[in-house]
């Protein structure tokens, strides 16, 4: 049966192996985190994802009002304070997708929303009062399509020349369940292999082709026509069907991915520069 998605919880779910693979769950009001680690091969071959560590944060849909949105904003970045190395004097935030395509530009929306920093001198943030400025590059590398060149690439040309201690990879994912999209971000310290979750497999941006830890951070966005199909009808998915290759967003799709991009901005602003207030973050960007 096709249920294809790219939330580590959902595979747990779907492969009925929830209570095999070592998870935890906590609530905050109306938040839930729950905590999936992929520890052997067997495991990663059974969710069919690598093996690591992965966070499904669930809140309140943003079509209505998204809940506390700061408290998601502040539990998101103490998650993501979790997973970035303990050296993290540079750091890059790229913005993955394709801006002109709305279910796919939260990447890139998200990108144009971190403080980026590595061009301030120590003097400078000290005479603006920044001081304790962490340096974090940003990047909207486009797509295949746009440039001819494969995202990993250029990502490796870079890490090649600047000295990052990270990668934060931000991206629109998919999902196989019509409630998790734009109430549930997945951060992982896996990578990502973009378009996975839809088919479309380019190659992976990990610490093994970086040479460095690679965050992944994402929102579903798409569902497949196909999965909603197999929920609402018992309908058996034929691969040789038009339907099992027809992706489908939600009709508010704009705002989710605006509001989803203003959640994790501000919670990668904060886990990046502990030193500098939320609000003044907000306002520099």
């Amino acid at each position: 049966m096709l249920f294809r998605t790219d939330l580590a919880i959902e595979r747990a779910e779907i492969s009925n192996s929830g209570k095999q693979i070592k998870s935890f769950k906590e609530t905050h009001g109306e938040i839930t985190i729950n905590r999936i680690k992929i520890a052997t091969e067997g495991e990663a071959q059974k969710l069919q994802k690598p093996i690591g560590n992965y966070i499904t944060i669930e809140f309140p849909n943003l079509i209505n009002n998204g809940g506390d949105c700061s408290l998601t904003e502040n539990l998101l970045a103490k998650e993501l304070t979790k997973l970035l190395p303990e050296n993290k004097n540079c750091i890059l935030v790229v913005g993955l997708g394709n801006p002109k395509i709305t279910s796919d530009s939260l990447g890139p929306i998200t990108a144009n929303r971190i403080l980026a920093t590595r061009h301030i001198s120590k003097e400078l943030a000290r005479q603006i009062k920044l001081s304790g400025l962490k340096n974090v590059a940003v990047l909207c590398p486009g797509v295949l399509g746009q440039t001819g060149i494969e995202v990993s690439e250029i990502l490796l040309g870079i890490s090649k020349t600047v000295n990052l201690d990270c990668i934060i990879v931000v991206d629109a994912l998919c999902a196989a369940e019509t409630k998790r999209l734009g109430c549930t971000v997945q951060l992982s310290d896996t990578g990502i292999s973009p378009g996975s979750g839809i088919g479309n497999h380019r190659k992976e941006i990990s610490a093994i082709s970086m040479g460095v830890p690679v965050i992944a951070i994402g929102i579903p966005t798409v569902i497949y026509a196909a999965t909603i199909a197999t929920d609402l009808t018992e309908y058996t998915p034929d691969f040789n069907n038009k339907l099992t290759e027809l992706i489908v967003a939600p009709k508010d799709i704009d705002i989710i991915t605006e509001r989803a991009a203003t959640i994790i901005s501000n919670a990668v602003n904060i886990a990046l520069q502990p030193k500098i207030e939320p609000e003044i973050l907000k306002a520099l960007v």
